[in-house]
């Protein structure tokens, strides 16, 4: 497929450049710091007595929020660093979402990416009709990973599809392919949701960097 890129999550100034909403309570954040190569790094900081968690949905293209275009096939790429001070907390990073979910549940999306409890893996899992196969991804804790994932965008069950990459590595699903098919469109409010949620005990930061959608073509 060629692929063309649409967005890019490199702005340190104003996130509402690049994301359609940015949300953060009682003293959460989510900024952006800038080196010398030009790469911005989000920065997710989440205060543990909080119960709400920081996160950003959707994207901005030509100043306007991007709407998702069924039957179109997307990649989204993202650097992630894991905080040391969580590796034994279960947290999202990642979700897909449409109209029928709670916006303050980040688990509850089409599918989502979260870190597992241990500290040495993450999961992916639907909760679309059928229960697509999840997949399971390890890591060392506290490194630094790429995530790619290949979606296209269907709302049909069987349409839709979604592939994931990890440093490079194509990631098998449990049912041991490299593709699970599932709902991926559920409306306008269909979006990308990054976040750091459901961590507690401790003042915590989350570190994303490279963070691109593609749209790819045959």
């Amino acid at each position: 497929m060629a692929e063309k890129i649409i967005w890019t999550g490199n702005s340190d100034t104003v996130p509402e450049n690049v994301f359609h909403n940015v949300s953060a309570y009682a003293g959460n954040s989510v900024s952006g710091v800038i080196d010398e190569q030009q790469i911005v790094t989000w920065d997710f900081y989440f205060v543990h007595t909080s119960t709400n968690a920081p996160y950003t949905e959707g994207i901005v293209v030509d100043s306007a929020r991007y709407f998702w275009q069924e039957g179109s096939t997307y990649k989204i790429v993202m650097t992630i660093t894991d905080p040391l001070e969580a590796v034994a907390e279960r947290f999202t990073i990642f979700s897909w979402r449409g109209e029928t979910f709670d916006t303050d549940e980040f688990y509850s999306g089409l599918f989502f990416l979260e870190h597992e409890h241990d500290g040495e893996r993450y999961f992916l899992i639907s909760l679309d009709e059928g229960s697509p196969a999840p997949a399971f991804m390890s890591i060392t804790p506290g490194s630094t990973n790429e995530f790619q994932m290949k979606v296209h965008i269907s709302s049909d069950n069987t349409q839709g599809w979604l592939e994931i990459l990890l440093n490079g590595e194509q990631v098998i699903f449990e049912d041991d392919s490299s593709r699970i098919y599932l709902k991926t469109y559920d409306g306008l409010k269909t979006n990308p949701v990054w976040s750091y949620g459901g961590v507690t005990g401790e003042n915590t930061n989350l570190y994303m960097k490279d963070l691109k959608v593609y749209l790819l073509t045959e």
